[in-house]
């Protein structure tokens, strides 16, 4: 294997191992050495692909954004779907993302990075990409103003999803809270009525 490939993989495996410690800890409890240490690597090892924690934060929020950009976010520029179909394939897709990977994954730079300083404009501009992909998908049904509140409202639903999964962490509670996520942006966005 050469030194690039080696190279490229121990920076994934640092910002994987890292993003398992913020969710896990807190951005502010979360030490580089025990990181390393989980990592099978030299402390050192960070500095060589890193300036700083907030550095690697940083990649974490894009690495978390780059995924939901080809497993979600695509959905929306399929030219195969039509408006609802993009909507219930985005819903479903969410749910299976929820349910496969946590909501932490989404949530994380809400939650995780909302209170360091160096971190808030990458947090608020993964918000605003999660509105804006949302509002895209609702656009075809809905005024602009209406795709953007319907797509705010549908972020508090996403954020609030997290806090009662947080609350009740129990795999058969948990399922049920996805399913009242999914149920509620198909009322949202849908206007279904169960």
């Amino acid at each position: 294997m050469s030194d690039a490939l080696i190279t490229h993989a121990s920076k994934n495996k640092l910002i994987d191992v890292s993003i398992e410690h913020f969710i896990k800890d807190g951005y502010r409890a979360s030490a580089l050495s025990k990181i390393a240490s989980e990592a099978n690597l030299d402390k050192s090892t960070i500095y060589h692909h890193f300036n700083s924690k907030t550095d690697i934060a940083i990649q974490a929020i894009k690495k978390v954004g780059d995924f939901y950009e080809k497993s979600l976010f695509s959905i929306v520029n399929k030219p195969t779907f039509n408006p609802e179909d993009k909507i219930i394939e985005f819903i479903k897709t969410l749910k299976l993302l929820i349910t496969a990977s946590g909501i932490q994954l989404i949530v994380l730079p809400t939650f995780i990075f909302e209170n360091v300083p160096e971190l808030i404009e990458p947090v608020q501009s993964q918000r605003e990409r999660w509105i804006k992909v949302m509002s895209e998908l609702l656009s075809p049904l809905y005024s602009p103003y209406l795709s953007e509140k319907f797509s705010r409202s549908a972020w508090r639903l996403i954020v609030g999803t997290f806090v009662d999964m947080k609350v009740e962490p129990s795999a058969e509670r948990q399922l049920v809270i996805v399913a009242e996520l999914e149920s509620a942006l198909k009322r949202l966005w849908l206007k279904e009525t169960f």
